[in-house]
């Protein structure tokens, strides 16, 4: 069993005091267990988020750091990971549910000589009540992709920011890529830079949930702005992404410039559509390959 780990939990205008404490109190249950829980803010704008998260520093070995300005979904991560003390790094997402009492045990029980274990996430929202969310719709569809199977056979296109544990050596000298300033894509570079340098990673069944699903036009927008990622790192996400496989091949067969115009005529009503009570995933998929041609 590892012996020391530091819990960084990357937050930005989200409250994660219930995560602070259920971590913490899941390790203050192992005996002999050297540990800190560090909550890094990126420049939260919402300041009842701030008060309460503030609330953390009361803790014992838990710590708030407030930064003025967003460094950015990959800056934040690095910061954290320089200032850990202990040997192996917990990365948790502040929007996702610790689901289980032994979440925390199961990464220690893990195979030490694995440099990176990644436990995958769920979603745990209900139907009824999450039926006219884009996002619900998004993750859930794409649930069985996300199953321990599935992500042993391609472990590194599979890692995800959401739930990893990783060396604190290995995450120092192979840092998030801090070019990455919007949102999108940190985590799929890192698998890359951990497959190439041959990094030993590994995926367990130690599920985080995810339930907080944004506004349909609040998702649209942040995957607007992942595709603006995804267009601007193209040549070092080749192999990597799904949709860039797909517009590539559009552009080799000359059917941009036509979806383009199909794209500018209908954009209005496809988004009209995706912000709507019953958006389509069909349409979502259409409006992803048009975005990233007219960007």
């Amino acid at each position: 069993m590892k012996s020391e780990v530091s819990i960084l939990i990357p937050t930005y205008n989200h409250v994660c005091v219930e995560m602070v404490q259920e971590l913490s109190t899941q390790a203050l249950q192992v005996e002999g267990l050297a540990f800190e829980v560090l909550v890094g803010d990126d420049g939260s704008t919402n300041r009842e988020s701030i008060l309460k998260n503030r609330r953390i520093n009361t803790f014992a070995h838990c710590h708030y750091i407030e930064n003025t300005i967003n460094l950015g979904r990959a800056a934040i991560r690095n910061q954290l990971a320089k200032m850990a003390r202990y040997r192996w790094l917990l990365f948790v997402d502040s929007d996702m549910t610790i689901c289980s009492t032994q979440f925390l045990k199961q990464y220690l029980d893990a195979d030490p000589s694995l440099s990176v274990i990644c436990g995958g996430y769920k979603v745990i929202g209900d139907n009824a009540h999450y039926k006219s969310n884009l996002r619900y719709r998004y993750e859930s569809k794409s649930g069985k992709k996300r199953e321990l199977d599935q992500r042993q056979k391609s472990p590194y296109q599979h890692f995800s920011t959401a739930n990893f544990m990783i060396s604190r050596n290995v995450m120092l000298a192979h840092p998030f890529d801090s070019r990455l300033k919007e949102y999108g894509y940190e985590d799929v570079l890192l698998g890359k830079t951990l497959q190439e340098n041959q990094v030993a990673m590994a995926h367990i069944h130690n599920p985080v949930g995810f339930e907080d699903f944004e506004e349909n036009e609040d998702f649209l927008k942040k995957t607007e702005e992942g595709i603006r990622t995804l267009k601007s790192f193209q040549q070092d996400l080749q192999g990597y992404s799904r949709l860039l496989g797909i517009v590539h091949f559009m552009e080799r067969i000359h059917l941009d410039t036509i979806y383009t115009i199909l794209f500018r005529s209908m954009r209005a009503y496809w988004r009209k559509n995706l912000c709507s009570a019953s958006p389509s995933l069909m349409l979502f998929q259409l409006y992803k390959i048009g975005y990233y041609f007219s960007s």
